[in-house]
Order: C-alpha cells, then sequence, then structure tokens
C-alpha cells in the first residue's frame, strides 16, 4: 500500500507531502484500532462485530477503486524476478536501506510487549483500568505521529531521528518493570508507545525516499517478510524460553527487561 502511495504521490507531483501523509495515515489508523478496540468491548460477545469489520472492507475497496484511477502504477514497471534482484542489489548497496531493515527487525522484540502488557498491568489496576491505559497508549502513538508530521526533517538529520525514535521505542520496554511504582511503569509504557509512532510514521518515509519505483513494492514486501519472520522468531524464542516458568509477572518482567535490551542494542 505504501508503495502505491509514493507513486501515485509522485504522479501528481506532490512527493513533498510524502512524510504528512504518511503521518495522517498512521494518526488515522491507530484512531480506527482505538475505535475498534471500543467497539469490540461492547459486541465481542455478538456476531455482529464480524459484519461491521467485513463491511468496513468493503467500503475501503469501493473507494480505493473510485479514486485509485491508475495513480498507484509504477513509474517504470520491472518483471518480477528483475524487481528482486534490483532490491537484494539495492539492500546490499545502500547504508540507508540497511539502517531501515535492521532496525525493523530488531523491532520484533516488540512482540513481547504486545503479548504482556495486558497481564502485565491487569494485577495492578484491574480490567477496567485497562481501558484507560488503552487511551493512553492510543494518545501516545497519535503523539509520535503527530509530531513526525509537523516536523521539518533536514535530508542530514534522517538518520539521527530514526535512530533515536527507535531508541525511545526499544527504552521503554526496558524501562517498565525497572520502574519502581505503577506511574513510573506507565510513564515508561508511554515513552514507548510514542517512540513507537514517531519511529513507524518516520521510516516509512525513510524508506520510500530511498527505493526506486521500479522495485518499490518488491522491496516493500521483501523488508515486510523479513519483519514477519523476525518477530515470530521472537514469539518462539519466548514460548521455549518461559516453558518452565512460572506465568506471573516475574517472568514477563524478565522478558520485557531481555527483549528492552535486546532492541536498545539494535538501536546502537
Amino acid at each position: 500500500m505504501q508503495a502505491w502511495l509514493v507513486d501515485a504521490l509522485a504522479k501528481h507531483n506532490e512527493s513533498d507531502r510524502l512524510q504528512k501523509v504518511f503521518a495522517t495515515t498512521s494518526i488515522i489508523a491507530i484512531t480506527a484500532i482505538g475505535a475498534g478496540g471500543f467497539i469490540g468491548a461492547y459486541t465481542g460477545s455478538c456476531r455482529i462485530n464480524f459484519l461491521i469489520e467485513a463491511l468496513l472492507y468493503v467500503v475501503a475497496w469501493f473507494f480505493a477503486s473510485r479514486h485509485m484511477n491508475g495513480d498507484s502504477e509504477p513509474l517504470v514497471r520491472l518483471k518480477q524476478s528483475t524487481a528482486l534482484k534490483a532490491s537484494g542489489v539495492a539492500l546490499l548497496q545502500s547504508p540507508a536501506l540497511r539502517l531501515c531493515m535492521v532496525l525493523a527487525c530488531f523491532g520484533g522484540c516488540e512482540m513481547v510487549w504486545n503479548q504482556y502488557w495486558t497481564p502485565f498491568f491487569k494485577v495492578t489496576i484491574g480490567q477496567s483500568g485497562l481501558g484507560i491505559l488503552w487511551i493512553a497508549i492510543i494518545g501516545a502513538f497519535m503523539i509520535g505521529g503527530i509530531c513526525i508530521r509537523q516536523m521539518r526533517i533536514k535530508k542530514h538529520q534522517e538518520e539521527k531521528v530514526l535512530s533515536i525514535t527507535f531508541f525511545a521505542r526499544a527504552f521503554g520496554i526496558l524501562l517498565i518493570p525497572l520502574m519502581w511504582s505503577l506511574p513510573f511503569a506507565i510513564t515508561a509504557a508511554l515513552i514507548h508507545e510514542l517512540g513507537k509512532g514517531a519511529f513507524i510514521t518516520f521510516s516509512e518515509t525513510y524508506l520510500q525516499n530511498h527505493i526506486e519505483s521500479g522495485y518499490r513494492a518488491t522491496y516493500s514486501s521483501v523488508q515486510a517478510l523479513a519483519v514477519a519472520l523476525a518477530s515470530s522468531l521472537v514469539l518462539w524464542l519466548v514460548w521455549w524460553g518461559t516453558l518452565d516458568m512460572p506465568a506471573n509477572n516475574t517472568t514477563i518482567s524478565m522478558m520485557f527487561i531481555i527483549a528492552g535490551f535486546v532492541a536498545v542494542i539494535g538501536a546502537c
């Protein structure tokens, strides 16, 4: 989808709007996720939520088919094998693409946070408190995206911004179990979400600015596959590593520390 969007903007000579457009889509997406969470909370025991989601897919398809008008076609079309080869060559030759790939794969450590944040905080804030925390998490992610949308990042600052936002994303996970009180632990969680919102938003712009149109979609797919494999590896390692450990916050804290530490190494 990102590749289509970049090519569509290029055809209308609006490539300079890429960062703001990606930031806006990120904000809209997280808003929809938040809304979906609340809808699911009220309709989770019913079947209508499945119908709502299916209808929204139809609505999205309808708007895309009506308004794309071929704008998403690449400026230069390559055969799939050629595009795949060009993607590999670009990755080997471009430090920018290697940086983005490495950080994106280390981001798989976040799977530990995604799976464990609810049982970790439920012990202290209860089920109703998780709903309030969810609002704060969504808000922090949105603020990260909004900050990137408002910033004017110069070319020589891009790598620094990418590394700093990823470091915040990683360091937040590491800090959560090390905090001595609940407010500080929640603050660390929000630092993570703020960094994640900023990193995901900006990394898309950074990545697309360093890929040529002919193999943009192919390279994006290759990186997405690499990230999925890295995330899957993290899940398998956590499952295997906790087989003989009790299912409590001590175990979760240990997993947070390990995942955060590994991710921080990736940021460095």
